[in-house]
């Protein structure tokens, strides 16, 4: 009985100062061995470049590409790393099995990104960079807006407050205002009266000499 076909994934890098041809070559060449060594080719496509972490033969920069395939044979992954060793340009090389709830479906053509899709792809980041920029400096508006919009709020509720201590200590000021008069005419009853008191006394001591 035949064993199930697994879907494999393989990942190589290749030199970035590569031509796109010989690039292209060297996808061919792989996928020739995927079949030599008993396999069946999906799908090869560009994943990436990036700068590697260190040199490998030479290689600084690596452009990443996937090659997915099928293989009912458990000799197929050993067999074909050992063949991806022999072709030249091929800098690493790993093969796993494939997650099909992950497959990549970028690019089919697998050339290194041109200076186009490079420029391009730096205007969009530029294009971002503004939008992102533009957001900020509206951000910053609006927070100078509600910050002015804060302090004309607390300067009416000083004022407002300033008022109403004015008229707090002009109450205060006509109580006491009050106050004083209603105290002085106060005095001026009690004076009133010890005047009396002293003409009554003035007057009884008169009676008293014409006797």
């Amino acid at each position: 009985m035949p064993s199930e076909k697994v879907l494999y994934e393989a990942l190589y890098i290749v030199d970035t100062s590569l031509e796109d041809e010989r690039v292209k070559e060297i996808v061919a060449a792989f996928e020739a061995a995927v079949v030599e060594c008993g396999g069946e080719v999906k799908n090869s496509l560009p994943f990436t470049r990036k700068r590697l972490a260190y040199e490998i033969k030479g290689c600084a920069e690596g452009l990443y590409i996937l090659t997915y395939f099928e293989s009912d044979q458990r000799t197929t992954v050993d067999s074909l790393m050992r063949e991806s060793g022999l072709i030249e340009d091929i800098v690493r090389c790993s093969i796993g099995v494939a997650n099909p709830q992950a497959i990549y479906t970028g690019p089919t053509t697998p050339t290194r990104p041109s200076r186009d899709d490079e420029e391009g792809a730096a205007d969009a980041a530029d294009s971002v960079a503004d939008e992102e920029t533009a957001e900020t400096e509206d951000a910053d508006e609006d927070a100078d807006e509600a910050d002015l919009e804060e302090e004309a709020d607390a300067d009416e509720v000083a004022e407002d407050e300033s008022v109403e201590e004015e008229e707090e200590t002009t109450d205060e000021v006509e109580a006491d205002a009050d106050e004083d008069a209603e105290d002085a005419a106060a005095d001026d009853a009690d004076e009133g009266e010890e005047d009396e008191d002293t003409s009554a006394d003035d007057g009884d001591e008169d009676e008293d000499e014409d006797e």
